[in-house]
């Protein structure tokens, strides 16, 4: 299939070989460049794990991690998209259900003491250590089949139990072609990726970037400052951040002494954020915002700039590709306004969930992807997501929607971070807050907090406990864990 990222790279390399692929803080990547590392690896892979169908990929480095899956897919194999950063466990038992034995890494992840005991039975091809290949002998290699595996995604693991979304060529490119048409991406498209490349938006999007001969921008530390740096260099198309991430910048921007530099667009997703903050981060940012929703599996939704004014809360509409709609927990079509599971008929659908079948037929069902996000569907056919299926709680009559609690809960402007959970103590169901205060206007109590955000709650809620923390967990891609600070309350405190 000619029509795929890595024959695209090389596609480039062959017509317009000094285009920039990517820029590496300081440092420009030709297309020729990058196809001719692609080509190289791709070299030492046929070498080195001639027979295996499945390649891991663990590189600490983005444009390593970029080149070891392109050069994986560029042979027919399928790339098994890991975290580096995951404990030993969930790296070995996510090896053993992908099927994984052989490894690509590079010098920084080899040294990590997790990786090492993870790959203790694997076959390891180290990125840093491997010879240049003498000859090109993959110059004319025949394309794998649409059929074919392309990879195996990892979600980032919230619950602590990430699972293995294999995709096949088809449905990858069916994917990267929707990102196309709905960004309008283009050879002249330069996109700032905010997230890491084992995340699979930032994965997804820079393929995407690629298929259509434009610059992605990855630098190896994503912060204000850094995202600034960038636009004075150089004019920013697109920037993609998550929620968590826009706050930030909203605050610095808050606190700037001049106008921000600013990309034309940006585009958020990876968590619920409220349409107030959109907002703020289009006035204060100074981009156009648009939001996506989506999972690994395959669903999708997007908004245009204008949806902000319209209805600033919606995650937009289906992407071109899929069919959406609301279903309750028996898979039976809900109308407008009720709220359940999104769900849709996807042409860009995964295949199944690595060692996991029962998982594979609870989230397929007769040709339906249904998602574990709740929300709701307008009369318009816009969508609006509230939260997962552990997020959105039953309290007496009525709803418990975490994220738009916390949405309220910041706007006080109070936290740096805030998470909130339910607690199973006594007879009625009450909740917690674990807070990271502001050093200087917060409250210094944390009964004081509880008064202030009991307030904010309606009736059928109660706040029995708010916490102070230094930091949150967060997962690898900058996700707060709420299963684990949960499990921090249940603990006794220190």
């Amino acid at each position: 299939m000619q029509f795929e990222p890595s024959e695209a790279v090389r596609h480039w390399a062959t017509y317009a070989p000094d285009s920039i692929a990517l820029v590496l803080d300081e440092r420009e990547l030709s297309y020729a460049c990058l196809d001719r590392d692609v080509n190289h690896i791709a070299h030492c892979i046929s070498q080195h794990s001639p027979k295996d169908r499945r390649i891991a990929t663990l590189c600490s480095s983005k444009y390593e991690l970029l080149v070891a899956i392109l050069a994986t897919v560029r042979l027919g194999k399928s790339a098994v998209i890991l975290h580096p950063h995951d404990s030993a466990d969930i790296l070995r038992r996510c090896l053993d259900e992908a099927s994984a034995r052989s490894a690509i890494v590079d010098r920084v992840s080899i040294s990590q003491p997790n990786l090492q005991q993870a790959l203790s039975d694997c076959n390891i091809l180290n990125f840093n250590t491997v010879s240049p290949a003498r000859s090109d002998p993959l110059s004319r290699l025949a394309s794998p089949s649409p059929q074919a595996e392309w990879g195996v995604f990892y979600s980032s693991g919230t619950t602590g139990l990430p699972k293995g979304i294999a995709r096949d060529q088809y449905s990858v490119v069916v994917e990267l072609l929707g990102w196309c048409l709905e960004l309008q991406l283009t050879a002249h498209t330069s996109f700032f990726m905010g997230r890491p490349i084992f995340y699979t938006g930032g994965l997804i999007l820079v393929l995407s970037t690629l298929l259509a001969g434009g610059t992605v921008v990855l630098p190896s530390d994503v912060s204000w400052q850094t995202y600034q740096d960038t636009l004075e260099r150089r004019p920013i198309d697109l920037a993609f951040f998550i929620p968590t991430q826009l706050r930030q910048f909203i605050e610095e921007a808050r606190k700037a002494k001049t106008g921000p530099r600013f990309a034309r667009t940006i585009l958020v997703m990876g968590e619920v954020i409220s349409g107030q903050e959109k907002s703020d981060a289009n006035r204060l940012l100074k981009s156009d915002i648009i939001e996506s929703w989506g999972n690994t599996e395959g669903l999708g939704t997007i908004t245009r700039p204008g949806d902000l004014q319209d209805c600033p809360d919606s995650i937009g509409r289906p992407f071109l590709t899929d069919l959406m709609f609301v279903v309750d927990e028996a898979g039976q079509l809900l109308p407008s306004g009720k709220v359940g599971r999104l769900a849709g008929a996807v042409e860009a659908g995964f295949t199944e969930y690595c060692g996991r079948p029962d998982d594979t037929r609870s989230t397929k069902r007769n040709d339906i992807l249904i998602s574990d996000d709740l929300g709701y569907v307008d009369e318009r056919g816009m969508f609006y997501v509230l939260g997962r299926t552990d997020e959105v709680i039953e309290v007496g009559e009525g709803l418990a929607v975490l994220p738009d609690l916390e949405s309220q809960f910041r706007s006080l402007g109070l936290t740096k971070e805030l998470c909130m959970v339910p607690l199973a103590r006594g007879p009625d169901l009450t909740f917690a807050v674990a807070v990271v205060p502001f050093d200087d206007s917060a409250p210094k109590q944390p009964d004081e907090f509880l008064e202030i955000l009991n307030q904010r709650c309606p009736p059928h809620i109660r706040i029995t406990e708010v916490r102070f923390f230094d930091a949150l967990p967060r997962t690898a891609t900058g996700k707060i864990m709420r299963h684990e600070v949960a499990r921090r309350f249940m603990e006794r405190p220190s």
